[in-house]
């Protein structure tokens, strides 16, 4: 793209007392494996798919991805004063003191984009894993641990643009830049909890590549020559991010959670390898490479990541009784200091960014007749400032959110507690003096919550 770019399909198996147990709980691993194997064939068809556009992730590590799962991102994306025995929560590591059951969660993303820069739009689009993560209790109402992978930013921008030289005899000069890459958290976290406090710890390995190029060409100038830039840099390093939390439980099954997560300014090493290449663009647009005109590789140029911080709430009336539905409000506030940024490129556009997010979900009333779960419905929304600035003017986001928790148990038992999730997101990010970016994202993700995780098959 040439652009301005400035300097309740629940299942309930009646099972016969005298059945065994064993055949039961076969039926129930297959019916697992093959929603996981789904999963993985739409992951691996999702990698294939067209590659996304998005000119705003070519600065520092490229866009900052949320660490929320798919039933939080259903309703805006809260997730600081999130705690529930089935959900795992990563955005809180104070959350894991809550779990009560096994619980292993992953989803997959697609992503459509449309860019405007006032004269002209242009759609790309992608998909790929949203997380892969598994959480279960160590003492049950106590602690519990986590551990899982998560993308933590993308890269991946492919801008054109051109302009006349003042020179007669250079004329028109093309410019393009073109960066794609991926930054990756491994993490694992522990909650614990006293009476109605609890506090959390996520230590991540952040790791990844990010490969960059520029190149500038002179179409009006028959056999010249260009040198094109291409940049490699790779992170590794520690990332530390705290949690607490305070629940206050009311009677009628009715509680409110306030949570706090924060993270202090980190250095995370790195390296960057630089290659300059001599390159002639021929008549038909391709490049012919003449040669390696040099090499260097550049040790200890790691990243700053700025620090961050969220407050949030949820307010949940749980089961009065059967006939009574369940819901849960919530409300998340964050802010970076993005301006601390440093990293990559000397020049950076970052400012100090924020963020509000709100959203509810409402779980109706159980079928009596069928015994069925009833779907989980969530809607919510978001709305701040990016992160980025250009002349002087910061760049708003916003987006709405609706989303479906969808059991999928086998068995009436309470113990089972697995769900489809759906969630998706259409939104926007810019301004009119550089342009605006409007997206599409749908996600899906898979909940098993079960407490027979670590138990024997048995014949009876």
């Amino acid at each position: 793209m040439s652009s301005n770019w400035p300097s309740s399909c629940s299942a309930d198996l009646e099972v016969p007392s005298d059945a065994p147990k064993r055949g039961f709980r076969q039926g129930r691993s297959r019916r697992l494996l093959g929603v996981v194997g789904l999963c993985m064939l739409l992951i691996s068809g999702l990698q294939l798919s067209a590659q996304e556009n998005s000119p705003f992730s070519r600065f520092g590590i490229g866009d900052i991805l949320e660490d929320d799962f798919i039933a939080s991102r259903g309703m805006g994306g809260i997730s600081t004063g999130l705690f529930d025995r089935n959900t795992l929560n990563i955005a809180n590591p104070a959350s894991y003191a809550y779990l009560q059951r096994t619980t292993f969660d992953f989803g997959i993303y697609g992503n459509v984009l449309r860019l405007d820069d006032g004269s002209e739009t242009n759609s790309s689009g992608n998909g790929n894993l949203t997380h892969l993560a598994f959480g279960f209790p160590v003492i049950r109402n106590k602690m519990g641990l986590s551990v899982g992978l998560v993308p933590f930013s993308r890269t991946q921008y492919n801008i054109q643009d051109f302009e006349v030289s003042a020179d007669t005899l250079l004329g028109r000069l093309d410019y393009e830049f073109r960066g794609e890459g991926a930054l990756y958290d491994i993490y694992i976290g522990a909650g614990y909890r006293w009476n109605g406090f609890s506090v959390g710890v996520n230590a991540s390995y952040l790791f990844g590549t990010i490969d960059r190029s520029r190149f500038l060409s002179f179409p009006d100038v028959d056999g010249s020559y260009s040198t094109r830039a291409i940049t490699a840099n790779s992170v590794g390093g520690l990332v530390f991010d705290l949690g607490a939390g305070y629940r206050v439980d009311f009677p009628n099954d009715l509680d409110l959670n306030i949570g706090v997560t924060g993270r202090l300014q980190t250095n995370v090493g790195g390296r960057e390898n630089v290659e300059w290449t001599t390159v002639q663009l021929i008549d038909n647009g391709a490049l012919f490479f003449k040669d390696s005109v040099t090499v260097t590789e550049l040790r200890d140029n790691g990243i700053t990541l700025p620090a961050e911080f969220s407050a949030g709430f949820t307010l949940r009336q749980g089961y009065r009784s059967i006939d009574d539905p369940l819901w849960r409000i919530g409300v998340d506030f964050s802010m970076g200091q993005w301006s601390n940024f440093e990293g990559f490129d000397s020049e950076q556009p970052f400012v100090n960014s924020w963020k509000i997010q709100a959203g509810f979900e409402v779980t109706p009333v159980d079928n009596a007749e069928t015994n069925g779960r009833p779907v989980d419905l969530r809607a919510g929304f978001q709305y701040g400032k990016s992160n980025l600035s250009f002349d002087g003017q910061d760049l708003s986001e916003f987006g709405i959110t609706i989303g479906l928790g969808v059991p999928i148990s086998l068995g009436t038992a309470q113990q089972r507690n697995s769900k489809l999730n759906f969630a998706f997101t259409a939104g926007q990010r810019g301004n009119s003096s550089v342009f605006t970016e409007t997206f599409y994202r749908g996600t899906i993700g898979f909940t098993f919550s079960d407490s027979f995780w670590f138990l024997k098959s048995k014949v009876n």
